[in-house]
């Protein structure tokens, strides 16, 4: 079962990344704690060399982030309807070059929507770097890289865009990325 779009070759080398602001929360402590507790690894996620997406949709009800984010994503963006997940990498994982369709999104949020380019028009999705950026640490989307980030600045990019990331240096790297609808969008 497809979760991504493999890559395509109409990269054009022109920015679509967007800061979008930033998310005040410790993600600190929650990082120093994260593998303590029982998680929920997707099952649909194919990275290589065991990078992990960890869901928060389901998780015990005291997780603090997924408590944090449905404060914040209504308040900041009108988004009452998301699918949050957080990605641990160790040092040498990289995340395949694909374009997102949302395809664990939408059967979390209980779509049935079809992978078309509407998809485009009624998602829309987060990337939030839990840790400042560290040597080795990559996100390219559609042939740019993005040179720094700080823990908890909220990027956006066009989502039918080819993207891929890496941790090529020595720590691991965390990340949280949301797929959501505006409210408006949702009814």
């Amino acid at each position: 079962e497809e979760t991504m779009r493999k890559a395509t070759n109409d990269i054009d080398y022109k920015s679509s990344l967007r800061y979008v602001g930033n998310m005040n929360f410790d993600f600190e402590t929650y990082i120093n704690n994260f593998h303590k507790g029982p998680r929920k690894v997707d099952p649909y996620t194919r990275m290589a060399r065991e990078q992990a997406t960890f869901l928060l949709e389901n998780l015990d009800a005291e997780d603090e982030l997924f408590n944090y984010l449905k404060v914040f994503m209504k308040s900041r963006f009108n988004m009452s309807h998301f699918d949050p997940t957080v990605t641990y990498c160790p040092p040498g994982s990289i995340t395949f070059p694909h374009i997102d369709v949302y395809k664990g999104g939408r059967r979390r949020l209980g779509l049935d929507i079809p992978e078309d380019d509407n998809l485009y028009k009624i998602f829309t999705k987060f990337w939030i770097p839990m840790e400042d950026r560290k040597y080795g640490h990559i996100l390219e989307v559609n042939g740019v890289i993005l040179p720094a980030w700080n823990a908890g600045d909220i990027w956006t990019f066009d989502d039918n865009r080819n993207h891929y990331a890496a941790t090529l240096g020595m720590e691991p790297r965390y990340f949280l990325a949301i797929s959501g609808i505006h409210d408006d969008v949702w009814e």
